[in-house]
């Protein structure tokens, strides 16, 4: 019997049910795909992608899992909204409170597992979609993903955590909930904040972006964190501060003269809260953190006067007669430097010289004493040399190149509380500059000091490195001597060829890391298979963002279609209402327009302020790095915001359009 009652109850409102279905079964296919993207982004397979793309996807993942959780729950609010009051007649009528409980759970249950089904193919399929797409254009050999169980275990136990989450505090509110309060669940005006201390709240959400900025400017992990913050401080703004705004405005002429396009935000306050925090974080995100990514792509192309050499080689003494052989007989350039391999705290390998060969290269002579260091990062961007300011005191470094020994040195440092000093240097200054060029292949322009240091150049005193190399010298294992070649155009190639041939079978044989923070260093290094990675990731990257942006584009859109088909039995009652009181077509349209649109430019304009606070964390964050961003980015940045917000208003424009002959539809 009950199971024909649940039946007949679902076939009778299965209007009021879509709305549910389609956004739990496509944000759960969106988690789905994300998941298996997450795994796949974070693997081996990639190759010099996978550093730079894990710290901005796991950023992406947290975001969509927070949006997605956020969907989920407002759908079920929602719809247990819409069948208040098929709850509270079911009890009116003499139904057992046990059985109608019975039948609320076997209805809530039936409704997630046909979602979870239905969001798992879903899922699968986008997965597949989505992967084809990046193997067409950028990544032929990625692998299909979404076939780890681990996905679909991620995917699964999300889901059932929100189920049980939300099912409980349904069942608290229905146990001390009776038949008339169910009834007028729907029309129950929600307070909102109405004193000037709530101000407080507001001040508190002012500091909290503050500190989301500092998080930001600290990279890392605070980097990652700092994007929850900036969600947090955006929610304690717009709950306090839109209250407050709407208590000033009521006690003003203005609240009477627009009461009607107004009384959905003054009665139904804390709903329309839940839309625009959800909204903002979409649109925070999209301007921000996808509008910065993809700014700062441009300029696609490398500027290859920015390295100098064509060939970079770490090699020995014995090869120096190779070398100087190979640039006799292609009419090349060759230059000879005493150097060895230094691993940093990150376990990246770097190139130490000498501060007399580090004038002989640069021209700048540099007095440095005792256990002081010079730390000299590259910049692909920019050419003039900059001391950075907010550079770090100390830096451990390892003369020596990446060995498992090496490793255990650096990680027992690291959690000692007593580090070996012999390691330990003071840094006399740290300069942004391109002696060499940047061979760390990373993108990324909010690269931290220290952020990406591969290859980058560490200068001993002259005393303190001539005992290093003099180690190293003796060690046939260890790299001796840095060897820099040009060749014309025409033998580059050729040459390089020979060069490469001759590292594989007589050159120092590489044990290189592959981990979280760290690309695959080489001892040779070609600049045009360098600069042709870099162009390649590029491209990528500002594809990713883009395909990143319309996915929460696309999130936000069908949020807000579940909101407007919910809401939509409130906005017929309302303007049936007043059209029998006489108010004309063409003022109830204007009244229809306003209501439908405040969520999305309140919230718009709000993600647009804070994603002004995120753009100058950007720009700060590249100055302290030492990766200068090119001239055109604020304004590329500001198109990408412009055409973002034109998109917005285009979909704004349809929704309203639609309820209008929805309305107009309905009266016929």
């Amino acid at each position: 019997m009950l199971a024909k009652v649940i039946l007949k109850n679902y076939r009778s409102n299965i209007k009021k049910y879509i709305a549910f279905f389609i956004c739990n079964i496509v944000t759960i296919g969106m988690l789905f795909m994300f998941w298996g993207l997450f795994d796949t982004f974070t693997g081996p397979s990639l190759g010099i992608l996978m550093t730079d793309i894990q710290g901005d996807y796991v950023i992406i993942c947290l975001a969509f899992a927070i949006i997605t959780i956020l969907m989920l729950f407002y759908s079920l609010k929602n719809h247990m909204k819409q069948r208040a009051r098929d709850y509270s007649m079911m009890l009116v009528l003499g139904m057992r409170k046990k059985q109608f409980l019975l039948l609320i759970t076997a209805e809530y249950l039936l409704s997630w597992v046909i979602s979870l089904v239905a969001g798992l193919l879903l899922g699968k399929a986008f997965s597949y979609g989505m992967t084809a797409f990046f193997r067409w254009t950028f990544l032929p050999d990625l692998e299909y993903i979404a076939a780890s169980s681990q996905v679909y275990k991620r995917t699964l136990l999300l889901a059932l955590g929100l189920f049980v989450a939300v099912y409980f505090a349904l069942m608290v509110w229905l146990e001390e909930s009776n038949p008339m309060d169910l009834a007028k669940t729907a029309e129950r005006r929600e307070r909102r904040p109405r004193s000037l201390k709530w101000l407080l709240v507001t001040l508190a959400g002012v500091l909290m972006c503050v500190f989301a900025c500092r998080q930001y400017l600290a990279g890392w992990w605070f980097w990652i964190l700092s994007h929850l913050w900036w969600v947090v401080s955006a929610a304690l703004i717009l709950v306090s501060l839109t209250g407050v705004i709407l208590g000033r405005i009521q006690k003003t002429g203005f609240y009477y003269r627009h009461l009607v396009r107004l009384n959905t935000l003054y009665s139904r306050y804390m709903n329309h809260f839940a839309i625009l925090l959800i909204l903002f974080s979409i649109h925070f995100f999209v301007l921000g953190y996808v509008g910065n990514l993809a700014a700062s792509r441009f300029p696609l192309e490398t500027d290859r006067s920015l390295y100098p050499y064509d060939y970079i080689w770490m090699a020995k003494e014995k090869d120096e007669s190779f070398a100087g052989e190979l640039a006799k007989d292609y009419q090349g350039e060759k230059r000879f430097f005493p150097a060895v391999r230094v691993v940093g705290e990150e376990e990246e390998e770097r190139i130490g010289i000498s501060a007399s060969s580090y004038q002989e290269l640069t021209g700048e002579a540099v007095q440095i004493e005792d256990r002081q260091v010079l730390l000299s990062i590259p910049n692909r961007k920019a050419g003039e040399r900059k001391v950075l300011e907010n550079s770090a005191d100390e830096v451990f470094l390892y003369p020596g190149k990446y060995t498992e020994e090496q490793v255990k040195r650096v990680e027992n440092d690291a959690m000692s509380f007593e580090p070996r000093e012999e390691y330990m240097f003071q840094v006399y200054q740290t300069v942004s500059e391109n002696v060499l060029g940047d061979y760390t292949q990373s993108v990324i322009t909010n690269s931290w000091v220290y952020g990406m240091t591969q290859e980058s150049l560490v200068v001993f005193p002259d005393e303190l490195f001539e005992v290093y190399h003099q180690e190293m010298k003796e060690n046939p294992e260890e790299p001796s001597e840095l060897i820099l070649f040009r060749f014309p155009e025409e033998s580059r190639k050729i040459a390089g060829e020979k060069l490469k041939d001759y590292d594989e079978r007589e050159g120092i044989a590489d044990l290189l890391q592959l981990d979280l923070v760290t690309y695959p260093q080489k001892n040779l290094y070609d600049t045009e298979e360098i600069i042709e990675n870099v162009e390649h990731n590029n491209q990528f990257f500002l594809l990713f963002g883009l395909v990143t942006g319309l996915d929460l584009f696309f999130c936000s859109f069908l949020l807000y279609a579940v909101k407007l088909l919910s809401d939509f039995e409130i906005f017929r009652r309302k303007y049936e209402v007043l059209n029998s009181l006489g108010m004309r077509w063409k003022e109830q349209k204007k009244t229809i327009r306003s209501e439908i649109l405040c969520d999305t430019w309140i919230s718009l304009l709000a993600a647009f302020a804070m994603s002004v606070t995120y753009t100058w964390c950007c720009v700060k964050a590249a100055d302290q790095g030492g990766r200068e961003l090119w001239s055109g980015y604020l304004v590329v940045w500001f198109i990408m915001a412009l055409g973002y917000c034109v998109l917005n208003w285009l979909i704004s424009e349809g929704i309203v359009r639609y309820m209008e002959y929805k309305i107009r539809k309905v009266r016929k």
